[in-house]
């Protein structure tokens, strides 16, 4: 459920879920948009405002929580939460 050029700096183990943080070479407002055309992926909740974005994606299979903020002119800084749809205790809020 990355965009292209995306680079992670953690990933933690939070069972059932897993937490990633890193960079993603888009500003949040484009993200949003971005993730509402991709294929194969369903909007759950989104929420863009300039500077920072959230969005609620499902495939299916996953469910994952961005939270992106704007760190310079053209890129973000990110952090997902992420874990399976049938996973009793895995993440299922629109705010994380």
């Amino acid at each position: 459920m990355t965009p292209r050029g995306t680079l992670v700096d953690e990933v933690a183990s939070l069972p059932p879920n897993t937490k990633v943080s890193g960079y993603v070479p888009l500003e949040p407002d484009e993200f949003v948009r971005r993730m509402t055309r991709r294929r194969g992926l369903r909007v759950l909740f989104k929420e863009a405002e300039g500077t920072d974005a959230e969005v609620l994606v499902t495939d299916g299979r996953e469910r994952s929580f961005w939270k992106v903020v704007l760190a310079c002119p053209g890129g973000s800084r990110f952090t997902v939460l992420t874990g399976e749809e049938t996973t009793p205790g895995a993440f299922r809020a629109g705010r994380g």
